[in-house]
Parts: structure tokens; C-alpha cells; sequence
């Protein structure tokens, strides 16, 4: 039995025969033990019994002198609308208990002889009592929920279903603020109404999936609002009555915030387990030990994450490293401010230097952490010392040197570029090779850099140029040129050099001229023919009007050997003669070949540099003097 079952039940009982009114009460005491009856001889009297504190029921008499128990009732009903009240009297009629139910009487109940009607008077009181005392909970109950629901921190809605639709029966106030409409435009609306077709649709989804399986669901609303896009996060769930699913409740709340910080946590934590430099996390404390460090850092250094974690930089380092890098973490905490430097390490067998950059995390006034991020410059200190080696060697060199930008501009130029154009250095950087070519030499250049940036061209590429100084004749180059290291997509310039070959191209004009002059001369030497043999003794080269007096042409000839051409008597002393000019004596002999007598002459052909490359056999012939005697 519950304890609002045993509570205890305070009777007001009127009556204008004391002796009836205090057998009542002995009945009614006796009958039930939680019963306490109070007497009043009239209507007034019982009125004045009221006071602050009512009974929990009135038991009046109909017919009393002064007011009766019908006025009695109204006058009770006029201050206490909801209290029980039994009409109990001995001479009543229909007519009466009619007038007392339409009234407002609880009940109506006729006095009868004999001790059983104060058992049916008590059983009417406790009815009456706990019919009261429910319907008052309930209201109280319905207050507070009210009260609670309007009130709510949450959005709550509650929905009505009919015939398997959906319809908003209650918003309260934060709902409606975070669905972004007025509470008018919710209620008595159906999802896709008050939420518009595609979040109608998904709310109604999550409602059948709450009807059918008989348990909440959660589900994540978004909504575009003139604030910008928000986040709602939605749990529905059933109201059962008689085993029935007839009312749905919705509970939801905003988690736009939430749903950002989680994001740039995430954001945060991903660009920390990616980032290229080595970022790590410090516990400030007595020992700054290392709370968190990413792969790239594991990477770099070769040590692990467990291996780091909870340790000091003396641990890890030692004493003498561990106390520098303590020093610059204490100076970053009491500057409160960001700290750059340039340290060396060793992790390993061989010292390596880094570029650390330190922040102090601050947490509610409090330092609590550092975070630092730090990147291996043991490469660019090599690379900067090796370019200040590059450099003196360029300022050594012959050629000129220049290096253009990614804009192709001038960055760089030696002295020999300088001399080579007549322009000053300042006029030069920051200018484009149109300065010095015109634009046929301008779109070469940039023909040939295509190709050194397309996809498997070479490393490096050289062909002339014209260079126009800012005095004097044109000059013609070489422009060797490659391509800068890079990374990625971003091209970062050129470098290249200029070599004056115009002596050079001099040279080859007249060796040209010389050449043909030769060449003239093999084709139309009379009454004989020229060969020219390489060292495997094959003629290149061969001419003369006596081929064609024997029936051969040059092309018979050229690629032959003697042993290709000659019977072995004519090829063995030819084979001789030619290995001589190879050493540097020349020969003269008589040769008969085809009824024909001629005079043959090796001598050995020489480069510019004094080496014999070639030799050559000149052949006349001298059949037609022989004969003439």
C-alpha cells in the first residue's frame, strides 16, 4: 500500500442533532483509523470550521435551521471549488439530491436505521478522498509539467498522431527558438508544414522508426536560420497509453557550438598527425616533461612517441642539451609570448640543427602547456654553406652566369655576365632577357625551358643564342640552361651560362669553306682520284675523274678497305703504305690496276692539334706519259 494510502483523512461533519453528529463520528473513527471527525451543529459553524486549513471532507445534513445543507454547499464551493462534500440526510428526496449533484456535491447519501450506513458513509469518504486527492496530484502534476515544459532548457514538442500522420501539439518557448519560427507556426502543423519537405521528411522517417520499434530514436536536424546553418540534435520518444503509442515527445537541443569545436578538434588533431614539421606538446611543470608528439616528429628525430612520452628533454638529450632546451621553455612561460631560435641537437651519432618555434598554451591565466613545432635545417645550413662555395666558384668562371625567377627576371649575375652585355648590375636584375636578346632569341629560350620542365626532358639543354650588348656587335653564345630544384608544382626559375663562340663560329665558316674547297677538289681532280681512310683503313671520303674511267663511283667505294676492293698483290703494299702515314711517313710507289699504270701517294692527315686522324691516298694516272715515252 502506498504511503499516500495511509495518509490520514480529516473529517468535517454538520449536523444540527449533536447526539446523531457524535455517534457518527464514533462510527466513522471506529470504522476507519485513519479517520479524525470534527462536529459542527450548524451551516455557519461549519464555515467558521473551515478557516486556513479545510478538511480533506464534509459530511453535512440537509435540513438544519439557518441555512440548510444545499446553501451550505454553495457557500463551501464559492472558497473551495474541488472539496469533497456528502450530502447526508434523513428526509431528503429526489429532488433534492438532484438540486445537491447539480450543485456540486460529491455525493448524496440517504441516513438510514442501523449501523451499516456508517459503513457505506466511510466507504463514500475514502472514495471521495482519494478521487480528490488523485485529481489534485493530477493538476498539480500537470502544473508542474507545464511549467517544466515552458520552461525548459531543451526544446520539447509534443506530437499528436492520427491515422498514421504527425501533427504538433505542443511547442514551448525554447523549441520554437531553435526551430527559428513562432510558436504559431509549429502547432497544429504537420512536420513538413512547420520544417519544410526534406527536414519534414527526415523527422517523419525517425517518427515511424519511434512508433515501430517502441523506443526512443536519435536523429541530428539541420536547419539554414538567418544566423546561418545550425545543427539540432533530436531525440523522439513514445507515449503509451493502454498499450497504445498515441503521442510522440520530441527533445532537442542546439549543438551547432559543439558540433565546431569538435570539428576544428578533429581539424586540429588531423593538421597535428600530418603536418609536415615535427610538432610536439610540453607539460609544464618542474621537468617540462614531453606530453605528445606527431609522426613527423618521431621521423625526424628516429625516436619513438612511447619513447618520448613523459620524458624530460635531459632525460632524452642529456644534461647538457636537456638544460638549454629547459631554459628556453622557462623564458617562453614567463614572457607568456611565442619564442623562435636556432638549436643544435644530437639525437643520434652525428649533431643535426633545428628550427624550433615554442607558444605558451595558456588555460584560464594559467600557462599549462607549450606547444612547439620544429624542422631539420642540418640540410639548408650544408645547402647554404655549399651555395656559398657555388657562388665563389661562379665568380670564378669565364662564362657568364645568370639565374632568372619563377617571373623570369634577373636575380643573379656574375661579372662576365656584366662585361659579356655592358649593362650595370642594377639595370640587369629585375630586368627580362628581352634586355639583351630580341624576341625570336626570347621565344627560343622559352622553347627550350618548356622542355626542361615538360615530363622526362633533359636535365639541361644548350643551344645559341644572340646576345645584343648595350654596345657593339652582336654576340653569339652558347646558353647552357637548366632548371632550379624545386618542389611540387611551384617552379622556382632558371640558371644557365653564356659562352662567346663567335671565334668559334669563325672558325667553323672558314673550316666549312675548306671543306667545300676540298671537296670541289676530290670531285674534279683530273686523270686521277683522291681517298681519304680512317684508322680501321675504310675509305670515308673518296672522288676524282678517274673512278668513273673504271667504272666505279664513290659510293662503290666509300666504306671499303683495301682487302674489300683490291686483289691481294695491290691491297698488301696499299695496306702498307697507308699504316705508314699513320706513323707519319709518307710514300710514293707505282701501281698497275685494270691495264693501267698509275702513281700513288700516302701521306697523313693531322688535326689542328698536331694528331693524325685520317690519311691519304692520292692516286694519278700515268698510263698515256708512259706510253708517249
Amino acid at each position: 500500500m502506498s504511503d499516500t494510502s495511509r495518509q490520514q483523512i480529516r473529517i468535517l461533519h454538520v449536523d444540527d442533532e449533536p447526539d446523531f453528529a457524535d455517534l457518527t463520528r464514533a462510527f466513522l473513527e471506529q470504522e476507519d483509523d485513519r479517520f479524525t471527525v470534527e462536529t459542527a451543529a450548524s451551516a455557519d459553524g461549519g464555515l467558521e470550521a473551515l478557516g486556513d486549513r479545510p478538511p480533506d471532507c464534509i459530511v453535512s445534513d440537509y435540513n438544519m435551521p439557518g441555512r440548510d445543507g444545499l446553501e451550505f454547499l454553495q457557500a463551501v464551493r464559492d472558497e473551495h471549488p474541488n472539496l469533497p462534500f456528502i450530502l447526508f440526510t434523513g428526509k431528503g428526496t429526489e429532488e433534492v439530491a438532484s438540486d445537491a449533484v447539480s450543485a456540486g456535491a460529491t455525493d448524496y447519501l440517504r441516513k438510514e436505521s442501523g449501523t451499516g450506513q456508517y459503513s457505506l458513509l466511510a466507504n463514500r469518504i475514502r472514495n471521495a478522498v482519494t478521487q480528490h486527492r488523485s485529481e489534485k496530484r493530477l493538476r498539480e502534476t500537470r502544473e508542474e509539467y507545464g511549467a517544466v515544459f515552458e520552461n525548459a532548457k531543451n526544446g520539447l514538442l509534443l506530437i499528436g498522431i492520427e491515422d498514421g500522420r504527425f501533427r504538433y501539439e505542443q511547442c514551448n518557448p525554447r523549441a520554437a527558438e531553435l526551430i527559428g519560427r513562432d510558436e504559431a507556426d509549429i502547432v497544429g502543423r504537420t512536420p513538413r508544414d512547420a520544417l519544410g519537405p526534406e527536414n519534414g521528411q527526415k523527422v517523419v522517417g525517425a517518427y515511424r522508426a519511434c512508433t515501430q520499434q517502441r523506443e526512443p530514436v536519435n536523429y541530428t536536424l539541420t536547419l539554414d536560420l538567418p544566423v546561418g546553418r545550425v545543427i539540432r540534435e533530436c531525440q523522439v520518444s513514445p507515449v503509451e497509453s493502454s498499450g497504445e503509442i498515441t503521442q510522440l515527445v520530441v527533445v532537442f537541443q542546439d549543438i551547432t557550438e559543439q558540433r565546431e569545436r569538435q570539428r576544428d578538434l578533429e581539424t586540429v588533431e588531423t593538421l597535428f598527425r600530418h603536418a609536415q614539421d615535427s610538432l610536439f606538446l610540453i607539460g609544464v611543470d618542474e621537468e617540462f616533461s614531453i606530453e605528445r608528439v606527431n609522426p613527423a616528429y618521431e621521423d625526424a628525430t628516429g625516436v619513438s612517441a612511447s619513447e618520448i612520452r613523459d620524458r624530460t628533454p635531459t632525460q632524452l638529450l642529456g644534461e647538457e642539451q636537456g638544460a638549454a632546451i629547459e631554459a628556453s621553455y622557462r623564458e617562453c612561460v614567463q614572457r607568456r609570448e611565442p619564442l623562435q631560435y636556432t638549436e643544435q641537437l644530437q639525437f643520434g651519432s652525428d649533431p643535426t640543427y633545428w628550427e624550433t618555434r615554442v607558444a605558451p598554451v595558456v588555460v584560464e591565466d594559467s600557462v599549462e602547456y607549450i606547444a612547439g613545432s620544429t624542422r631539420n635545417i642540418t640540410d639548408r645550413k650544408r645547402r647554404k654553406t655549399e651555395l656559398q662555395e657555388y657562388e665563389t666558384i661562379i665568380e670564378a668562371l669565364s662564362d657568364a652566369v645568370y639565374v632568372l625567377d619563377g617571373e623570369g627576371q634577373f636575380k643573379y649575375v656574375n661579372d662576365e655576365f656584366v662585361e659579356l652585355v655592358g649593362y650595370d648590375r642594377s639595370t640587369i636584375l629585375g630586368n627580362t632577357p628581352s634586355l639583351i636578346k630580341d624576341d625570336a632569341a626570347v621565344e627560343r629560350a622559352e622553347r627550350e625551358l618548356g622542355r626542361l620542365l615538360s615530363g622526362g626532358g633533359p636535365e639541361a639543354v644548350t643551344f645559341e643564342v644572340v646576345v645584343r650588348p648595350r654596345d657593339g656587335d652582336p654576340v653569339v653564345c652558347d646558353d647552357h640552361m637548366g632548371v632550379l630544384p624545386y618542389e611540387g608544382d611551384e617552379f622556382d626559375g632558371s640558371v644557365g651560362t653564356l659562352r662567346d663562340i663567335t671565334d668559334r663560329k669563325e672558325r667553323e665558316r672558314q673550316l666549312r669553306e675548306i671543306k667545300s674547297q676540298y671537296q670541289t677538289l676530290v670531285e674534279n681532280f683530273p686523270d686521277g682520284a683522291i681517298f681519304l681512310y680512317d684508322r680501321d683503313l675504310q675509305v670515308v671520303r673518296a672522288g676524282g675523274t678517274e673512278l668513273s674511267e673504271v667504272g666505279l663511283s664513290p659510293e662503290e667505294i666509300e666504306g671499303t678497305t683495301p682487302q674489300d676492293r683490291y686483289p691481294p698483290d695491290i691491297s698488301e703494299g696499299l695496306t702498307r703504305s697507308l699504316q705508314d702515314a699513320f706513323a707519319g711517313r709518307s710514300r710514293t710507289f707505282e701501281q698497275e690496276y685494270q691495264g693501267r699504270h698509275y702513281r700513288i701517294q700516302t701521306v697523313p692527315v693531322r688535326a689542328g692539334d698536331g694528331e693524325i686522324t685520317h690519311t691519304m691516298a692520292v692516286s694519278q694516272n700515268r698510263t698515256g706519259w708512259i706510253e708517249n715515252g
